[in-house]
């Protein structure tokens, strides 16, 4: 790719590229500093942090022994971890799409969140 072509696309990047992230629970819940840190990290790459951001968050089956976190078996409160880790994500996309926000790292972020479990 020659260095102009390249450059070009980098400008257009926002209308060519959307970042599609995948949660699911993990027992560091409700804790958003895994997602906060990937999402920060998209300014080392030109353009990136311009492009749409789809979060999507895997739905969870109850287990009521103990969280089987691959296969997406959570106890009661890993679930309301997890509920409450999708509604701080959530809390911080309208704070970074408000008209007086800062235009944070959440911007142009949408949240979008599975009824079941699809690993």
């Amino acid at each position: 790719v020659k260095v102009s072509t390249a450059a070009a696309l980098v400008g257009n990047m926002e209308e060519l590229v959307t970042v599609v992230l995948t949660t699911s629970p993990i027992p560091d819940h409700p804790d958003t500093w895994l997602l906060d840190q990937t999402v920060s990290s998209f300014g080392h790459v030109p353009g990136l942090v311009d492009c749409r951001l789809l979060i999507v968050c895997d739905g969870v089956r109850r287990d009521s022994d103990s969280s089987k976190w691959k296969r997406g078996l959570v106890t009661e409160q890993a679930e309301l971890n997890y509920l409450e880790f999708i509604s701080r994500i959530e809390a911080s996309i309208q704070r970074d799409n408000a008209p007086s926000g800062d235009s944070g790292m959440y911007r142009n972020a949408e949240l979008l969140v599975l009824d079941s479990h699809h690993g």
